[in-house]
């Protein structure tokens, strides 16, 4: 079968018969392209969208993680301010007890 298919390749008119069925070869390969683009461009939009989303989500997720940790430190602050003023508090009695 191998010595077949080398003899065609050496006798046979096979490039000539290209030659002659090359505007069909084309048309068949430009269809493959133009089914495989309407099959991969919803595929691809797909990914892009999701991945965009998936950015805001994170996006916001940071902004979330930012303001709660403001708010957290603001807190901290507002209980040290009021510790530090009961402590004062607590000082100025025992100053006046005696």
């Amino acid at each position: 079968m191998f010595k077949r298919f080398i003899l065609y390749i050496e006798q046979a008119p096979w490039d000539e018969e290209l030659e002659r069925q090359e505007k069909s070869l084309e048309r068949f390969c430009w269809f493959v392209i133009i089914m495989a683009a309407i099959f991969f461009i919803p595929v691809c939009l797909n990914s892009v969208l999701e991945a965009k989303h998936n950015e805001k989500q994170a996006i916001e997720r940071t902004v979330s993680t930012a303001s709660n940790l403001q708010i957290g430190t603001a807190t901290n602050q507002a209980d040290n301010v009021y510790q530090s003023t009961e402590h004062r508090t607590s000082q100025v009695r025992r100053l006046l007890e005696f």
